[in-house]
């Protein structure tokens, strides 16, 4: 069924593309992609050559030095700074560094295009200026391209209402890869990194060891829009949101990312969401559209009062080994990990039933709506969701006695808990209420050991219990992120 819902609102989904930037939908199978090759799990930096083939010194001879260019070869561009810069690098196989890591600035109007194959660009600094084209100052069109070792810095137009993005996935490009750079101090509307969809191809990027950090929402009263459409990362639109996108993101840290209610707004099937850790965020990690995807082993560290950890819209989803600590928000759309409700009608724009989705071995620490169930409260439960083998633990040091569920209602004032869970060995302390009742045979309402370790993480003290995330890395700004200048 959800197949021809999907083939009919394709149809006429052009009508309504520019919903793109924060609505959304999903589904389940996937149309016409290709065989689901992996992405590569090799997360190390870029071995940057000791010895260039060319070196340059301005746009145009790189420009000329890339015409003769064989696949291989390494040009380096001078230590310096170079302004209003329009690239399109469409030689396949070539190395475009920079002289010094660090040391060459890209200022002014300026975008690079990677529109061969196999092309790889590191160490640019992009700062003082704004991107020449909407869709980024770096532009991903090729196949098997990798941008590495870069930075973007407060490159921002001075026109807020202008909606720029930082970094672009194209249309068409496959096996893309954006590694060990720092994108700090957005400020304008628009998508900091997107994955573009305009057909149901899968795409394997591969988005890991980098820094979002001081992603900054101006008021809505200074721009023409609201903050939809603020996101850090957006992975596909709602148009294409029923195929699968196949694309990786992990080992990133995101820090101080307020642009909105989605740090990364899952928009596409089949991705996969680990080993990333978030902190002092004002959104959570959405599942917007798009079925199947895995969000696993990231560490939420909130600690305010607007942030959260996951929001799950739409089916098949596996949540598991996450840490969440100090969502403090009370909103109906945030919590800990929430299972939002859904449209009876929806859109591919709209909200889509949650339906067997599997939430597993996550620990929510302190957390006012550690389980939000029906968030959004729109018109329809959550279906079905197995619960199992999490820990939930409010209350430690005396820092509040929260519910550990919120049950959210609708409109006409009906409960919007789980049609149809199953829960498993499940343990919540710390609190006098559930949050709905009677309380399931799989939630022991049982106080169990816990262990704080060096990095501020709780974790069950007998492992045989099998409860709880187990212990992860918390990445921050000294860690193997972000660039090295």
């Amino acid at each position: 069924m959800k197949k021809i819902l999907f083939l009919l609102a394709l149809l006429t989904a052009f009508f309504f593309a520019s919903c793109n930037d924060g609505s959304g939908s999903s589904s389940s199978d996937s149309f016409d992609t290709t065989d689901n090759e992996p992405v590569s799990t090799d997360t190390t930096s870029y071995d940057k050559p000791s010895s260039y083939d060319t070196t340059v010194s301005s746009i145009s001879d790189l420009e000329s030095a890339l015409i003769d260019a064989s696949s291989g070869d390494v040009i380096a561009l001078a230590d310096g700074t170079y302004s209003d810069v329009d690239l399109d690098i469409s030689q396949d196989g070539v190395i475009i560094v920079a002289e010094t890591s660090g040391s060459v600035f890209i200022e002014g109007t300026s975008a690079i295009e990677l529109s061969g194959d196999d092309i790889i660009l590191e160490g640019f600094t992009f700062q003082n200026g704004y991107p020449a084209d909407t869709k980024g100052a770096i532009i991903i069109s090729g196949n098997n391209n990798r941008v590495t070792n870069c930075k973007i810095d407060s490159f921002n137009d001075d026109d807020v209402d202008t909606s720029y993005k930082w970094v672009s996935f194209d249309n068409d490009a496959t096996y893309g890869e954006v590694d060990h750079c720092t994108f700090t101090g957005k400020a304008t509307e628009g998508a900091l990194m997107v994955v573009w969809r305009d057909s149901t191809s899968a795409q394997y990027h591969h988005i890991y060891r980098n820094i979002f950090s001081d992603h900054q929402y101006v008021a809505a009263e200074d721009i023409d829009s609201d903050s939809n459409g603020w996101e850090a990362i957006r992975i596909g639109t709602s148009t294409y949101s029923q195929s699968d996108s196949y694309t990786t993101v992990e080992y990133n840290y995101f820090y101080d990312c307020n642009g909105e209610i989605e740090i990364i707004s899952n928009k596409s099937g089949n991705n996969t969401y680990q080993y990333n850790t978030f902190e002092s965020g004002s959104g959570l990690l959405t599942l917007r559209h798009g079925t199947d995807c895995t969000v696993d082993s990231n560490y939420f560290l909130i600690d305010n009062t607007s942030g959260g950890g996951i929001r799950v819209i739409d089916e098949g989803h596996t949540i598991t080994n996450n840490y969440i600590e100090g969502a403090y928000s009370t909103s109906n759309s945030r919590g800990g990990i929430c299972l939002s409700s859904s449209q009876s009608d929806p859109a591919l724009s709209g909200y889509w039933e949650v339906s067997d989705v599997t939430v597993s071995n996550n620990t929510i620490i302190n957390s006012k709506q550690s389980l939000h169930y029906g968030s959004s409260e729109k018109d329809n439960p959550p279906a079905s969701a197995t619960i199992e083998n999490n820990l939930i633990r409010n209350n430690i040091d005396g820092d509040g006695d929260y519910d550990f569920v919120r049950v959210s209602t609708n409109d006409d004032g009906d409960d919007l808990n789980i049609t149809d869970p199953t829960y498993s060995n499940n343990y919540f302390y710390g609190s006098s209420d559930l949050g709905f009742s009677p309380t399931p045979s799989g939630i022991n309402l049982t106080e169990i050991d816990l262990t704080l370790n060096g990095n501020g993480q709780y974790y069950v003290t007998d492992t045989d219990l099998n409860v709880g995330a187990p212990e992860l890395e918390k990445l921050d700004a000294d860690s193997d992120v972000g660039c090295d200048f």
